[in-house]
């Protein structure tokens, strides 16, 4: 398979001070190592606060890594200013979470999809009309929409005008951060649909970053499960969401509501994390694991292969299913 993004032991930290003039380090991304290959969908999981719209920052090179490398085609653009990011900028896009924010309420829909591409400057004015209104076809739009502002339209009538403001010529990589979230679940399924749709006749590759495990497992080829910044487990979807490896994939699994299971059997696992977990150099999940061990804390654990194409970082997980075989 082809790669064409590909993450090195990316990290990105943030300096907190606090009321006491003291600074605290936010580990935001932690050592994150992907790969996106052509024409998959990366599906990324994780509760709040776990660091996947920073990750997409990142790649999208909103945020400057602190450390790591960031691959776009074997060309590393962690460091890479401004001014030599531009013209990569039309191979990777990204549609955001809420269709009534991100989009400039003053804009017609002229204007909100053909900013893209007057900012990059590739194309003429009169080109840039017309690909504005085949962009508004391809995602169920019409030329009537040309001259109506946000407002005008829909929760879902937006997100479909964010995807195409997103679908400029080059695009390689859409990265989609909780793109249905904001969404009825009726048009989820639209909007869904359209993407699915979109990838096959575009040959897009998609990150999909989401909390919601069943949109997750319906659009993804793999998915990497996110932890306080880092990346705990690794595979194909069917293989983590049906056969999860790592106790905070089971966790976040078993926290799903299920029709006829009584609430008090759900996983509830929210809670702060302990100083002897958050202050170690070993693994943060190590206050809620049921598998822990002092050892647990010394160091961190990598992925580590479990079978092919499945990763796990956790030591004694992987202790307990050879022993199992065995």
């Amino acid at each position: 398979m082809t790669n064409l993004l590909e993450l090195k032991m990316v990290e990105k930290h943030f300096t907190k001070r606090s009321i006491l003039d003291k600074t605290q380090t936010i580990r935001a991304v932690d050592g994150v190592s992907l790969t996106l290959h052509k024409g998959e969908t990366l599906g990324i999981v994780g509760e709040s606060g776990c660091g996947k719209s920073t990750l997409a920052s990142l790649i999208l090179r909103l945020e400057k890594p602190t450390s790591g490398q960031i691959l776009l085609g074997g060309i590393d653009i962690a460091q890479f200013s401004e001014a030599l990011l531009r013209p990569l900028r039309s191979r990777i896009q990204i549609v955001f979470q809420d269709p009534y924010s991100s989009l400039n309420p003053r804009f017609t829909v002229r204007q909100i999809v053909a900013e893209p591409m007057r900012v990059i400057g590739k194309w003429m004015p009169r080109e840039i009309d017309e690909k504005v209104v085949q962009l508004l076809e391809l995602v169920g739009l019409s030329k009537e929409h040309l001259h109506r502002y946000p407002h005008e339209f829909s929760g879902g009538q937006r997100q479909r005008l964010s995807i195409a403001r997103a679908l400029i010529n080059d695009l390689e990589i859409l990265i989609l951060d909780e793109p249905t979230s904001a969404l009825d679940v009726s048009v989820q399924a639209q909007v869904l649909n359209l993407l699915q749709q979109l990838q096959t006749d575009l040959g897009l590759s998609y990150i999909f970053i989401s909390h919601n495990l069943s949109v997750v497992k319906y659009v993804s080829d793999r998915v990497a499960v996110m932890y306080f910044g880092k990346i705990v487990e690794l595979g194909a979807v069917e293989d983590v969401m049906l056969q999860p490896l790592h106790p905070y994939t089971k966790e976040l699994i078993g926290a799903v509501p299920v029709i006829g299971r009584p609430l008090s059997e759900v996983d509830l696992f929210y809670q702060e994390q302990k100083n002897a977990a958050g202050n170690s150099a070993g693994c943060l999940y190590y206050s809620r694991c049921p598998l822990a061990k002092k050892h647990c804390l010394e160091k961190p654990v990598p992925l580590l292969e479990y079978a092919a194409g499945h990763q796990v970082a956790c030591l004694e997980m992987l202790k307990y299913l050879s022993n199992t075989l065995e």
